[in-house]
């Protein structure tokens, strides 16, 4: 599946395993217990490429202006505010 997943996508996401997202600590640790909430591939797309569950979404999710996931700054970076 991550063979297909991987050429289906080429150059359009990152396409990875469980085992490879978890050791590179993408998630920070990962309780044993919550590994099989992961899926076997997981897929972070880049650019404007977007995946969706169609058979299982309404046509009207495919306007949205917005998806997350993403590994662009604007996702990954959260600000952080302090008061003393």
């Amino acid at each position: 599946m991550l063979a297909t997943w991987s050429e289906l996508l080429a150059g359009r996401a990152e396409v990875t395993s469980r085992d490879e997202v978890v050791g590179a600590g993408l998630f920070g640790p990962v309780a044993p217990q919550h590994l099989p909430r992961i899926g076997d591939v997981v897929v972070t797309c880049t650019g404007d490429t977007a995946i969706l569950a169609s058979g299982h979404e309404p046509p009207q999710v495919a306007d949205l202006v917005g998806m997350h996931g993403g590994a662009t700054p604007v996702e990954t970076a959260i600000p952080l505010i302090t008061f003393r």
